[in-house]
């Protein structure tokens, strides 16, 4: 259901899209400050749900690309991300009927808003990311085989270019690099053209409502006292329990004992080496909190000989080497856990 952003709701949104960046995608602060202005110049932001898209609009993301450390420096006159969704519309002979996030952390949560108020467009609740990521071709609508290209770039001054480089996102990724260097180190781009229709198959749904959420939340639990890790993992659940992110992208998450979990089933897939011996499970569980859900992992652990070769496209590690692996905190929490009594 469409809704309108009010003053109050951007600090809110802030706080989760800062949240959701997990460390990345810049402070939003002067992306609200300038979506705050236009709000009380009489501009309106109207949010959308990607249902509520009609299958052949034309939905184009909008975005800061650059360094986020060099906006505080040379600060946005608030026009640039417009005028490259205009030349955008411009080269592709067609008016756009709505923009959308390229990404929902950090600094860009709020580039589409400001666009959306001064283009009088609609924003679509979603985006390509789900957090903030680095490069142009990791958004989700790249993902699933939409170009990113042709993406138009704007500097504050006026200048704007075009990228086409058909399907080849990494080299669009690059070559709107090398001109966002060339326009001081940040610049705005309008990219990934693409109907209604492929936004509701590529976006990721509703991560705007979320961040509004998730700052909401922080907010209240400040208010209240209140342990703010309990606070989000509360208001995760009832996310996850709405179905927020559509029956296709539902974020499953039981909250039943380590018990209910089938052994037979979950060892179907086990790899299966020579002199294996047989897979036992650990007392207990791996529990980790992500962005947008908590997680808990039932643990099973086997030896097989000395000497014996890794699978394809794996190696050995010994324990005592593993400190020294790039390996993520929740693989990390589940290697502990499985070697805790030896393997």
């Amino acid at each position: 259901m469409a809704y309108e952003l009010t003053t109050a709701d951007l600090l809110d949104l802030a706080t989760g899209a800062a949240l959701l960046g997990t460390g990345g995608g810049g402070d939003p602060l002067i992306g609200r400050l300038l979506v705050e202005q236009a709000l009380a110049e009489g501009c309106t932001v109207r949010v959308i749900d990607p249902d509520e898209l009609d299958d052949d609009v034309l939905v184009i993301a909008s975005a800061m690309m650059g360094a986020p450390t060099v906006v505080l420096e040379k600060i946005p006159n608030g026009h640039e991300a417009v005028d490259a969704l205009r030349r955008l519309e411009e080269h592709l002979g067609r008016k756009a009927g709505a923009v959308i996030p390229m990404e929902c952390g950090g600094l860009n949560s709020m580039i589409p808003l400001l666009v959306a108020a001064r283009a009088n467009l609609p924003v679509v609740d979603g985006d390509g990311m789900g957090r903030a990521f680095p490069e142009l071709q990791m958004e989700t609508f790249g993902v699933y085989g939409i170009p990113a290209s042709p993406l138009a770039i704007a500097d504050e001054r006026g200048h704007t270019a075009i990228v086409d480089t058909g399907t080849d996102n990494h080299r669009t990724e690059w070559f709107a690099r090398g001109l966002t260097i060339r326009m001081g180190g940040s610049a705005h781009i309008a990219e990934y053209p693409m109907t209604g229709e492929q936004v509701k198959r590529t976006a990721i749904p509703r991560t705007l409502g979320l961040a509004l959420t998730l700052g909401r939340t922080l907010r209240e639990a400040k208010k209240d006292h209140r342990d703010p890790f309990e606070a989000l993992i509360e208001a995760l659940e009832l996310v996850v329990q709405n179905g927020q992110f559509g029956p296709d992208r539902s974020l499953v998450y039981d909250r039943g004992p380590p018990s209910d979990v089938d052994d037979k089933a979950a060892l179907k897939q086990a790899m299966e080496l020579k002199g294996l011996s047989k897979w036992h499970r650990r007392v207990g569980v791996v529990t980790h909190v992500f962005t947008h859900f908590p997680l808990e992992l039932v643990v099973y652990a086997a030896s097989v000989p000395a000497g014996t070769g890794a699978p394809d496209a794996s190696r050995w590690v010994a324990l005592s080497e593993v400190a020294g692996e790039a390996l993520p905190n929740l693989m990390r929490k589940v290697l502990t856990h499985a070697s805790s009594d030896g393997i």
